[in-house]
């Protein structure tokens, strides 16, 4: 078991550089773009993707797998990267909260004894309030931006 994750990872390092080489983020980018849709619909639909990509692979191999691909797309649609990476790591962490796979759904089972519908209801508003702070990040970017901005190097 220990040797899965790196397996994984390692798999998704490779799919990555191919997805690369085939120039998928370059193409996908002006795929979007030609469409003429809302950045806010384009937002919706990276938050739903990444959703459902959670429900079945663990946080690592969902960054490693698609940042490559969605990353060039962030400046035409006007999205800092530093807002992107906070969007994305609570969405990472609603995606640990949800079923099928909800890893910490089932590290809270096997804590306390209680049934898994149990608790899986029982976390239903953190991951509220994960997604409200993913819209909020998304609508006022400067509640993210606000300490990168006070750094000074």
């Amino acid at each position: 078991m220990a040797g899965v994750i790196p397996g994984v990872l390692l798999v998704a390092l490779f799919s990555a550089y191919v997805i690369t080489l085939l120039q998928v983020p370059a193409n996908l980018t002006q795929t979007i773009l030609s469409l003429g849709m809302p950045h806010v619909v384009v937002i919706g639909i990276m938050v739903l993707f990444y959703l459902m990509l959670g429900m079945f692979l663990d946080g690592g191999s969902i960054t490693v797998l698609t940042v490559p691909v969605i990353a060039p797309i962030l400046p035409a649609l006007g999205i800092d990267t530093v807002e992107f990476g906070v969007s994305l790591m609570m969405l990472i962490e609603t995606a640990l909260l949800t079923p099928p796979v909800g890893l910490n759904l089932f590290t809270v089972k096997g804590i306390v004894d209680e049934p898994l519908g149990f608790i899986i209801t029982s976390v239903l508003p953190f991951v509220l309030i994960l997604l409200a702070g993913v819209i909020l990040v998304f609508l006022f970017p400067e509640t993210a931006l606000w300490l990168p901005s006070r750094m000074h190097g």
